[in-house]
């Protein structure tokens, strides 16, 4: 008879990842006691997201190794079947789940319910399987419920009662992945609840989030990652909130280096009050009366944590989405966009966050791409003059930095800072009244970064507003004049120059009262 195992539910060991240039993880190491709720905390591009990826098998390590309950794995070759295999089971924020099908068959999906392929659904078999299924996780459903009508905490319960059917039997861990990102403060009160009833049965849990607050209450032990390497495991109740938030920051950086703000980020003269674009009311699929103002010749910032909205009001402004109730005033004037065309005409210009899928075109030279959005201005007499596009292109080539052996190089095989250069550029040639950049520097590399940077201040110094939406903090510090943090479509704090830093926009994230976040 196999002895059981006494050590680690999970071990993670010299596990490291890179991504091109970029080191997503550098020997990580963490280890997860059995029965316990172990947390995972972080700021952006801290290794949280590529240790999950990891773990289920979407991506592979560069070195290391994974324990799973006394079983060693090479995470270089670890798959999705070895993770299954491994007892490892997951829940992310984006359930998986069907709202127009029962409890019951959501449940069914993917686990022993289902029946052979030629054999018909046995119903009364699945609903009573759904029913021990509920009762044994404590949860008062019905199994003919529709899912789409249950509370968000319930959806999420009934995710991970699906999630840990299948590792009945055996000692699975249970990880979780902002599970209560989307969730109202009383829906995640709940699920907490729940999630100390599965620790009291022996569940292990490693749980991912950016509220602390509720990492607090929940947790047993924490362990904090910091630009790819774990910086600290502690027990939680051995550290204090300030505590944790320093250790996620880390030490305190001198941003007022790296920005050129105040005096040299405006133009000359006295600031105007009555011009810029005004936002009053404003709702939309994700915006609950939003209020805002960006001035002339202002960089702004957003941010927020998943589902807070912060990223909407970029598009609802460019025409993208269409807002609900509210107005938009451009120097005084109302702005009612049916779509990207209005947002054009009234200079106002968007870079999206995905520059391969919705920026650049990849197969395309750069020619084309730094070319794209003016190519009337290279039509004469009914021809298009290659020879005066080409020149243009090669001067923005030379006056943003784009390092690329020439103009006729396809755009796909410049690297991520070069791409988001061209992304700029592009933008910029259209002279914008209010340039809308989101995750302006996303996957790019320090160098290119402060480049960019400079890019953007220059562009401002010439009388462009900006309105930035990012997750990283350290960015929002460096380039902007304000900082909005936003939390369920709404503004709930404002960040200006003064204290405009990556301690205070965190400790905003962190702390947000959970009727806000």
């Amino acid at each position: 008879m196999t002895p059981p195992h006494t050590g680690p539910a999970l071990s993670i060991r010299d596990v490291s990842k890179h991504f091109g240039a970029t080191k997503a993880l550098i020997q990580l190491d963490v280890d997860v006691i059995p029965g316990q709720i172990h947390a995972i905390v972080g700021g952006n591009g801290s290794g949280k997201s590529t240790t999950v990826k990891i773990l289920a098998g979407v991506h592979r390590a560069d070195t290391g190794t994974i324990t799973v309950n006394g079983h060693r794995w090479d995470a270089r070759h670890f798959t999705r079947p070895m993770s299954r295999q491994a007892g490892l089971r997951f829940v992310h924020q984006d359930l998986g789940l069907f709202p127009d099908m029962t409890v019951a068959e959501n449940l069914a999906l993917g686990t022993s319910m289902q029946t052979a392929r030629i054999t018909p659904i046995r119903w009364p078999a699945v609903r009573s399987e759904a029913r021990a299924l509920l009762d044994r996780f404590e949860l008062t459903l019905r199994p003919d419920d529709r899912l789409g009508d249950l509370r968000p905490s319930e959806q999420t319960m009934v995710a991970i009662a699906r999630a840990l059917n299948v590792t009945d039997g055996q000692p699975g861990v249970l990880v979780l992945d902002e599970p209560t990102a989307s969730l109202p403060g009383p829906d995640a009160d709940l699920l907490l609840e729940h999630l100390n009833r599965h620790r009291a049965r022996g569940q292990t849990v490693i749980y991912i989030s950016h509220r602390l607050a509720e990492v607090r209450a929940v947790a047993d032990t924490v362990t904090v990652l910091r630009d790819g390497r774990n910086v600290l495991t502690a027990a939680m109740e051995s550290l204090t909130q300030d505590q944790l938030i320093d250790h996620i920051v880390g030490p305190a950086q001198d941003v007022t280096r790296h920005r050129d703000r105040g005096t040299g980020a405006r133009p000359a003269g006295p600031r105007r009050r009555t011009g810029g674009v005004v936002v009053s009311g404003l709702r939309s699929r994700g915006l609950e009366r939003l209020d805002l103002t960006i001035e002339e010749g202002e960089i702004l910032g957003l941010t927020g944590l998943a589902g807070s909205g912060f990223d909407e009001p970029l598009q609802v402004l460019f025409g993208l989405r269409r807002a609900s109730a509210g107005t938009m005033l451009i120097d005084g004037r109302r702005y009612e966009p049916a779509g990207p065309r209005d947002a054009l005409r009234e200079r106002l210009v968007y870079s999206p966050a995905d520059r391969h899928q919705d920026g650049c075109f990849l197969d395309l030279s750069l020619r084309s791409n730094l070319t794209a959005p003016r190519l009337r201005d290279f039509w004469s007499k009914g021809w298009l003059s290659i020879r005066r596009e080409r020149s243009d292109a090669e001067v923005a080539r030379r006056s943003f930095g784009i390092k690329a052996a020439g103009v006729e190089i396809e755009v796909g095989a410049l690297s991520g800072g070069n791409q988001q250069k061209v992304l700029l550029a592009r933008c910029l040639a259209l002279s914008p009244r209010l340039l809308l950049l989101a995750e302006p520097t996303q996957g790019v590399d320090i160098a290119a970064r402060n480049e960019i940077y400079d890019l953007i201040r220059a562009a401002v110094r010439s009388g462009t507003s900006v309105l930035v939406s990012s997750t990283d903090l350290d960015e929002l510090a460096r380039l902007c004049d304000r900082v909005l943090v936003m939390a369920q479509g709404r503004v709930v704090t404002e960040h200006a120059l003064a204290g405009l830093n990556v301690a205070a926009l965190a400790s905003a994230l962190h702390q947000m009262p959970k009727e806000a976040a």
